[in-house]
């Protein structure tokens, strides 16, 4: 348990949750900080190389969830716009298979939500994203929305517990 605190004070000075996305001022203190301490600096590139791969696998799952979210509603989209010529929102929620389709499609998304956020603190899954983004240069919409997704719900769970 000792080295895992110790590890947590280390990497804690170079570890940003999102305002460090949404603020450029912040931003911008938080570089500065950084670039201006030689020691900051092999701390950021010792916890980098250590940790970059296990980043990018919870950045992966995390763009998933949010692709399958912006997949839904495309569709959604797609058939008010008329896009499939046979079909309409009406007559796929009248039709038996339509309405049990989109039911499971929604609910299959608030599943993956709710597991994220009891599975992984919200604290995590935040400085996750901005690690991820600040390693790889991601600033990108697409990042953006991520990080929104991932940001902190208030949702509190009881340890053990339903």
């Amino acid at each position: 348990m000792k080295l895992q605190q110790y590890e947590q004070r280390k990497y804690q000075k170079v570890l940003f949750d999102m305002r460090f996305l949404f603020d450029s001022a912040y931003q911008d203190k938080c570089t500065e900080r950084i670039q201006s301490n030689i020691d900051l600096i092999e701390i950021d590139e010792q916890f980098r190389e250590s940790y970059i791969d296990i980043i990018e696998r919870f950045y992966i799952l995390f763009e998933s969830i949010h692709q399958y979210y912006l997949e839904i509603n495309e569709f959604i989209d797609r058939v008010e716009t008329n896009y499939f010529l046979d079909y309409n929102l009406e007559q796929i929620i009248i039709e038996k298979e339509g309405r049990r389709l989109m039911i499971e499609a929604y609910f299959n998304y608030g599943v993956m939500l709710l597991l994220l956020d009891r599975l992984i603190p919200s604290i995590a899954r935040e400085r996750l994203v901005v690690c991820y983004v600040r390693y790889k240069s991601a600033d990108t919409d697409a990042s953006t929305s991520v990080a929104r997704m991932c940001k902190a719900t208030g949702a509190i769970f009881k340890k053990g517990g339903n």
